[in-house]
């Protein structure tokens, strides 16, 4: 039977981002959120080469889509920029609606650390390159 703490970050997913990340250049930090009802989450940031600043991010496992790993923005918020709504889905995560990181299986959640650090630095780099003129035709 599956519990919340199922949910939770694990040692196993602590271990992969000390491989990933020895040095923890994206602050990875377990933390909870409010909505998210005491269950633990991880909090990182992305520092792309174009547009000067980091991106933060949140990322938990969602127990409406199997435990799979799930991305919120966190700041800046991008909202108004062109190109970036239709890159976000709303997920519905304990009766709070919470913008979400799409991808080419968005409503079905990351399966792994890995994916999840690699749609969080797309998404990045895509905002970014908006941010300082670029085009970011990879992704339109």
């Amino acid at each position: 039977m599956t519990t919340m703490d199922d949910y939770n970050v694990r040692s196993s997913d602590v271990a992969v981002l000390k491989r990933l990340d020895p040095k923890n250049v994206g602050n990875w930090t377990v933390v909870t959120a409010p909505w998210l009802k005491g269950r633990s989450a991880l909090s990182f940031v992305f520092d792309p080469p174009y547009g000067g600043h980091a991106y933060k991010f949140l990322t938990f496992r969602d127990a409406n889509q199997y435990g799979r790993w799930q991305i919120s923005p966190v700041w800046p918020n991008q909202d108004a920029l062109r190109g970036h709504r239709p890159h976000m889905i709303d997920v519905l995560v304990n009766d709070v609606r919470v913008p979400m990181i799409c991808g080419s299986n968005a409503a079905e959640g990351y399966r792994t650390i890995e994916e999840v650090c690699g749609a969080t630095a797309k998404w990045s780099f895509y905002t970014s390159m908006l941010l300082s003129g670029r085009d970011p035709s990879f992704s339109d």
